[in-house]
Order: structure tokens, then C-alpha cells, then sequence
């Protein structure tokens, strides 16, 4: 068995970027599904590239 009085404990730094890292994913993770979901609202590239040649 071992003492967990005497486990190593990490660093505050080592904290922080942990909670730093995982609030970014969850951010990027929020957006990212919102983009998706919205994907039908944006034009595609091919309809904007054909109105800026006038094709």
C-alpha cells in the first residue's frame, strides 16, 4: 500500500497550464460547433468566387 500523505503532488504551475489547456479546448471545442452547425447560413467559396468573376 502506499501513503498518498507522501504522494508527489504536481507543481501550481503544471495547474495551471492544465486548466489553461483545457479551457482553450473547450473554447475552440464551443466555437467549433457553432461553426458547424451554422455551416449552411455561410456561402460557399465556389458561389463567391463565381460573384467576384461574374460568371
Amino acid at each position: 500500500m502506499t501513503d498518498s500523505s507522501h504522494a508527489r503532488r504536481p507543481s501550481p504551475a503544471l495547474k495551471a497550464w492544465t486548466i489553461a489547456v483545457l479551457a482553450g479546448f473547450g473554447i475552440f471545442h464551443v466555437v467549433g460547433g457553432y461553426m458547424l452547425h451554422h455551416a449552411l447560413r455561410f456561402r460557399p467559396i465556389e458561389t463567391a468566387t463565381t460573384a467576384i468573376q461574374g460568371d
